[in-house]
């Protein structure tokens, strides 16, 4: 497991918010990452991930794609995580809180975890 650094960039391009979080691979950082940020998309258009001095993702703006990544990748586990990461910026006494999709992804994620096992689609995207 490495630890990883996701700054949240403002329309400018500016580092805006920051946050950390394990993950055990980059494409699982990428995802994770990418997950919490479509949470919290509201106020941040975009975000970079970093392993100490190496950036393993990023995505800029809105307009650009978010990463090709199978759903089915969000193992239970790293929904427990991503429920708990939610959680944890929903409660904080940061800008994270004042995000209006953050509570909404945050019941999403806790229905699915109680729900039938995710498959790949492709949604066209």
């Amino acid at each position: 497991m490495a630890w990883y650094r996701m700054y949240f960039l403002a329309f400018s391009g500016e580092i805006r918010n920051v946050d950390e979080f394990e993950a055990d691979s980059d494409e699982s950082a990428a995802t994770f990452a990418d997950n919490i940020h479509e949470a919290v998309s509201d106020l941040y258009v975009g975000y970079e991930v970093w392993n100490l001095s190496r950036r393993v993702a990023e995505r800029r703006s809105r307009d650009n794609p978010r990463p090709s990544l199978c759903q089915a990748r969000v193992t239970r586990q790293m929904q427990a995580l991503l429920l708990r990461r939610y959680e944890v910026l929903q409660n904080s006494e940061t800008a994270f809180s004042r995000s209006r999709q953050l509570p909404a992804r945050t019941r999403e994620l806790r229905n699915a975890i109680t729900a039938k096992p995710l498959q790949c689609v492709d949604d066209g995207t």
